[in-house]
């Protein structure tokens, strides 16, 4: 009987500690990681205890993996009850008591989350690290899981603390119930873990002709079906794959959506349930820490996974690879690797040179085109890993085993090598074995059909000091010698001889014979010999000439290169021209709503542009307008000035097309003007463009916007198409577009006027140019506006700076913005002002564009050079320009700021811009609001290991006492024998 007693005692002493090991079922059951309505900072996370036991949660952990949160858990779950966490404080879930508070957030972007039990062995997981797939963020429904289903909740705010109602079910996690905890392993529907699929190549900068890409190798033993997988860039840009990888072999991606960025991107590659199974940072991406970033690859390297096995730091498994091996396995080398790597396996010698080229053969160039090298020395050089090239960056990679014997040639074709060498001038250039230089380089103009250009050093040693193109070394040959000497058979080429003048001649009036398109393949000095028919002559390039008497004249041009004459002849039509009595009218000329613009230019039109460029008109008023004495020009030192001699009525609605062969204006197709003078001498209309479009005009919209567009429609209301509003245009003029004239001293007025207006605008300077772009600045006073020059032009400023702006309204991403063309155009009035932030407490909207605000909220996210925060009023963006010398590493995720800045807009909404560092001040992080203690300002593994050691400390006590328990029960036992 007393045996019994004691061993009853004994099963008392070791049932507790049984049970303080149990780590039952404990699951995460629910989430808030969006917050709630109240405030985003109030989030929760809620676990679930479905088993039979009540649970000590000493000991226990919940932890991200990006370090954030971390929390150690205490206290107890009961048997099929819930175990409420609430961040900060217990105001989070109203209603419902907190079993414990805790510190730190949960991103927005997506958490991986691990439960660990007191013997950190992994009892439970989410990972949603590439994004949430469940709860919404705009109506704060939360995460929560039904049946090991992870769902929407049916209702904002979920349920904490109680059972979960089931709502629409969209992915089921594949958890076996009865899985030991030490051996679950993370999966989504897919099947796959991080690791499976690897980004082993990638091609950010192409050589020319070449298109980016990268490379995916499949680690695991089967075939995957890529269909739906996606590959994300930094700016959020997805590309879908589709087809089949095999076990052990390599797919690659052409072209991804989004482009790669030569400095730096991100690259990310998920299966169709939205899951992270490979990710590569290079160059210069910001993802919070640099360190580990993949080198960045410029032409001709490619970024290259060294080994097969994925230690999640880019630094250390990729490196820089001059041989691109797509589709294949990687073979890294760099120059380094080229030198050091076994030097004897490259040849440099110094004896190779470019011996003759023939550029330009007769009929097919592909067929016969070919560059011929010499090896003056006296041994053989193998060209392995040598390279040749043209003025662009196509290269031609030498093979193994291509031997240039000494003082022997070696011939190599277009077909062969794939370097094709433009007609009207290129450069030819070798490089050896891992060299970025060319070691030798040949230059060349226009090239004749037919005719070789040959070396006439080619055996001589003085190649070896001269190896660069010299130009009296070189000659063309009408006699092709490729695999032999050459034969030097110098020819004298005739020059070629073309020269232009206006079209509308008058008598009494200085015409320009241009011959400036003329020229000579041998670069002879020229004799030019003008007969202009009426029995003058001259011997300029380009004279003046002007005729006296109405007529036809043959107008004749000989160039002379000391050996052969080129001629050319033309005639030209001289009309008597009509004098016009210009005198300006005294009076003021009567406006009342005259409106008269240009509505629509062709400076590129398909063929030849002489023939179609055109400046288009509008009489946009309700009177008629005599164009006579008005003047149409191109920009400043451009075209002749084209006045219009005649009367010109453009009645209401009507349209005047001025073609160039009556104006005689050229407009370039690379940058221009077009402007509408009056006869005062008014600029009334200008628009300015960067570049053109072949084959597309530019239209004036109705808002005043200007366009490319495919309907060309000289003298009918223009047709816009293929409009895309992201696209900047540099448009309009300083002019009013018919004497229209305002002034406004409200930017928030002029922030809404309609595009093409001239305004007048004071404000006080909130940033300097150079801060957030070379091109533009912004000003305050009732409302912002941007101020913009594409000409860079801007007087000394500084914030505070009170000007005067006159310029013209446009349009960027539905920013207004005024356009000026010099610097005189802003005026200095006072300074010394002090601008006060604009507090934001509620969304940014339109009237906020280009006022400095201020705004407090958590990090969110931090990506490049845009860092995201929230505040109970929503999130706010936060760009970081490159001239404010601001460097986002200085902050992270978790940290609270203040920040002030000018708003402005893109693509994607409104944005912050702080100026520079001071405008971001660290607050903290979150805030316990009972000690009143900043968290995340100080390093708390002190705290942790203090907590840990006490932890210890108490199973110590247990197992001491266990043991003692049992001394003390067998020695009873022995005592009572």
């Amino acid at each position: 009987m007393n045996k019994k007693i004691y061993f009853s005692i004994l099963f008392v002493i070791i049932f507790p500690l049984y049970t303080s090991a149990n780590t039952g079922n404990i699951q995460i059951n629910e989430l808030a990681w969006m917050g709630t309505e109240t405030s985003a900072n109030d989030e929760w996370i809620e676990l679930y205890n479905p088993g039979t036991d009540n649970i000590s949660l000493e000991g226990w952990r919940i932890s991200s993996r990006d370090g954030q949160p971390d929390i150690l858990l205490n206290g107890m779950i009961e048997a099929g009850g819930y175990f409420l966490l609430e961040r900060t404080d217990d105001s989070s879930v109203l209603g419902v008591v907190a079993n414990q508070i805790y510190s730190g957030s949960l991103s927005n972007t997506g958490e991986y989350l691990e439960l660990f039990d007191s013997e950190q062995r992994v009892v439970d997981f989410i990972d949603m690290s590439g994004a949430w797939l469940f709860g919404d963020n705009a109506t704060k429904q939360t995460m929560q899981k039904i049946l090991n289903t992870w769902q929407t909740s049916l209702e904002a705010g979920g349920s904490p603390g109680l059972e979960n109602i089931s709502g629409e079910k969209i992915i089921v996690l594949d958890q076996p119930e009865k899985t030991p905890p030490i051996e679950i392993i993370t999966t989504i529907e897919s099947g796959y873990i991080y690791g499976d699929l690897l980004i082993t190549e990638i091609v950010s900068d192409p050589s020319d002709g070449e298109l980016e890409w990268l490379e995916i190798f499949n680690k695991t033993k089967e075939s995957v079906d890529l269909n739906g997988w996606y590959v994300k860039e930094g700016s959020g840009t997805k590309t879908l794959l589709n087809g089949i990888i095999g076990a052990s072999q390599y797919f690659v991606l052409e072209s991804p959506g989004g482009n790669l960025n030569n400095s730096g991107d991100e690259i990310l590659l998920f299966t169709p349930d939205n899951k992270l199974i490979n990710d590569v940072v290079y160059g210069d991406w910001n993802d919070g820490d640099l360190s580990d970033n993949a080198p960045l690859a410029k032409d001709p390297y490619s970024i290259a996974r060294v080994t097969l096995k994925e230690t999640r730091n880019n630094a250390n498994d990729f490196e820089l690879s001059l041989k691109k091996t797509r589709g294949e396995a990687n073979i890294i080398q760099n120059e380094e690797s080229i030198i050091s790597n076994n030097e004897e396996e490259y040849d440099y010698g110094k004896t190779i040179i470019l011996s003759e080229i023939f550029p330009n053969p007769i009929g097919d160039d592909k067929e016969g085109e070919f560059i011929e090298m010499y090896n003056y020395g006296d041994r053989d050089i193998n060209l392995f890993g040598w390279r040749l090239g043209d003025a662009s960056k196509n290269r031609f990679d030498f093979p193994r085993d291509i031997i240039i014997r000494a003082k022997n040639y070696l011939v190599l074709y277009r077909e062969e090598t794939g370097i094709a060498l433009n007609n009207n001038g290129d450069e030819v250039k070798i490089f050896q074995a891992g060299a970025e230089e060319e070691f030798y380089l040949l230059k060349y103009i226009k090239a004749i059909e037919g005719e070789s250009f040959d070396n006439t050093k080619t055996e001589e040693i003085e190649n070896f000091y001269n190896k660069n193109f010299k130009e009296e070394f070189w000659v063309w040959s009408d006699e092709p010698s490729p695999g032999a000497k050459n034969i030097f058979k110098k020819i004298n080429h005739i020059p070629e001889v073309d020269f232009s003048f206006p079209e509308k001649l008058f008598t009494g009036q200085p015409i320009l014979f241009d011959a400036s398109d003329s020229y000579d393949i041998d670069e002879n000095t020229l004799e030019y010999l003008w007969d202009f028919g009426d029995g003058f002559v001259n011997t300029l390039e380009s004279p003046e000439h002007t005729y006296f008497q109405e007529g036809i004249y043959n107008v004749t041009l000989q160039i002379f290169d000391g050996e052969a004459t080129g001629t050319k002849e033309k005639i030209l039509e001289i009309d008597n021209r009509f004098i016009l009595d210009t005198k300006i009218n005294e009076e003021p000329m009567e406006i009342g709503t005259a409106k008269i613009y240009i509505t629509e230019v062709l400076p590129n039109p398909e063929g030849d542009d002489g023939e179609g460029e055109f400046v288009e008109i509008y009489n946009a008023g309700d009177m008629n307008i005599d164009l006579i004495n008005w003047i149409v020009d191109d920009m400043e030192g451009g075209s002749k000035p084209y006045v219009i001699d005649t009367n010109r009525l453009v009645k209401p609605g009507e349209f005047l097309v001025l073609n160039r062969t009556e104006s005689n204006i050229v407009l370039n197709n690379t940058y221009d003007k077009v402007r509408l003078i009056d006869p005062n001498k008014n600029i009334i209309d200008e628009l300015e463009y960067s570049s053109t479009s072949n084959a597309k005009s530019f239209a004036r919209e109705d808002s005043g916007e200007w366009v490319w567009t495919d309907e060309i429609s000289p003298g009918k209301e223009n047709i816009v198409t293929g409009y895309n509003e992201n696209t900047e245009y540099i448009t309009t003029s300083s002019g009013s577009g018919g004497y229209e004239y305002y002034s406004y001293k409200n930017p928030r007025e002029a922030q809404n006027h309609s595009p093409g207006q001239t305004v007048l605008v004071e404000g006080v300077v909130n940033s300097t140019p150079g801060m957030f772009s070379s091109q533009y600045f912004y000003i305050e006073g009732d409302g912002g506006i941007q101020i913009y020059s594409y000409n860079k032009d801007f007087p000394d400023l500084e914030i505070g700076d009170y000007v005067q702006v006159r310029g013209e309204i446009s349009r960027i991403n539905k920013e207004g913005r005024i356009k000026t063309d010099k610097s005189e155009k802003i005026f200095k009035m006072d300074d010394g002002y002090t601008l006060t932030p604009f507090p934001l407490d509620l969304e940014i909207d339109q009237g906020l564009i280009g006022r400095l605000v201020n705004v407090e909220g958590e990090i969110v996210d931090i990506v490049g050079g845009k860092i995201m925060i929230e505040n109970e009023h929503g999130n706010f963006a936060i760009e970081i320009k490159t001239g404010t010398d601001i460097q986002t590493k200085n902050f992270k995720i978790g940290d609270k700021l203040n920040i002030k800045g000018v708003v402005s807009s893109n693509k994607d909404g409104f944005k912050v811009l702080p100026r520079f560092m001071d405008d971001i001040k660290i607050i903290g992080g979150e805030k316990n609001k009972e000690t009143g203690e900043v968290l995340g300002e100080y390093i708390e593994g002190n705290e942790w290991e203090l907590e840990q050691k006490n932890n210890n400390r108490k199973y110590y006590i247990i197992i001491l006492g266990f043991f003692l328990s049992i001394a003390f029960v067998f020695y009873v036992f022995k005592k009572t024998d």
